[in-house]
């Protein structure tokens, strides 16, 4: 089944897809029938699957049965179950937009913000350059300490972290953060990562790889993207938190 894509998509696709590959699929996609199976889906009932039922569901994800063509601005599925869901890379590629329209209006200096992948511009009135808070990746919903102020313009930023959305099922908790090679929530003790791109849809999409990779394997796909730098939080089995950076990270831009 071939689709020919709407035009904003022939923009998304290729970046999502890249981010697949260069990731090796810790970026997939293609991700949705295994956060169904776990209950993610349309509000349903979190559960624990079976083994065999996860297994199942891998024969049914996998980027690399989509095949893009970018002469004809279509994408086929080689497989007919599969699904396509842009969620991990919608919010930053939403902000990437508004910033156009803002820049093609003649405004200079602004900030945007969706769901926490933000784009500066410019300069705040009044002030040398924008403030952009790093929260401390606590599961308390209450919680607004920061672990560090970026002072930055000109900038993407996106954050992925396993604090925000847990769920419980037969007294384990679980970070709604899936590996789609094995179809389980990560277990590594990454914990956050803010990652600082040319392009929030990229930016977005490279913290959600980064924190399913964990902090080595992170390191190595952000060597595919000279221009991006990542900050990342470990969490230690004491509670406390461990902070580094990838090389080129612009550390005079950090304020804590």
């Amino acid at each position: 089944e071939e689709t020919n894509l709407p035009t904003y998509s022939t923009e998304i696709i290729p970046i999502a897809l890249d981010l697949c590959k260069n990731s090796q699929g810790a970026f997939d996609i293609t991700l949705s029938p295994i956060l169904d199976l776990w209950g993610f889906e349309e509000q349903q009932e979190r559960r624990l699957p079976k083994a065999e039922e996860i297994e199942s569901i891998l024969q049914h994800i996998g980027y690399e049965k989509l095949i893009y063509s970018p002469a004809r601005s279509s994408l086929r599925k080689s497989h007919d179950q599969l699904e396509i869901n842009l969620s991990a890379i919608a919010k930053g590629y939403g902000v990437d937009l508004i910033a156009q329209i803002l820049e093609s209006q003649g405004i200079k200096n602004f900030m945007v913000e969706i769901g926490g992948e933000i784009c500066t511009k410019g300069k705040p009135n009044n002030r040398p350059h924008w403030s952009l808070g790093i929260r401390r990746p606590e599961k308390e919903l209450n919680s607004t300490e920061l672990m560090m102020i970026l002072t930055a313009n000109n900038i993407a930023l996106a954050t992925s972290g396993d604090y925000l959305n847990t769920f419980t099922v037969e007294g384990q908790e679980y970070p709604h953060i899936f590996d789609p090679k094995t179809g389980y929530p990560v277990t590594h003790n990454l914990c956050s990562v803010s990652v600082i791109a040319p392009q929030c849809a990229i930016a977005d999409g490279l913290a959600t790889a980064c924190l399913v990779l964990g902090k080595e394997e992170a390191l190595g796909l952000l060597e595919k993207y000279p221009d991006c730098h990542a900050y990342f939080v470990e969490r230690k089995e004491n509670g406390s938190f461990v902070e580094s950076f990838s090389p080129g990270f612009p550390h005079k831009a950090i304020n804590k």
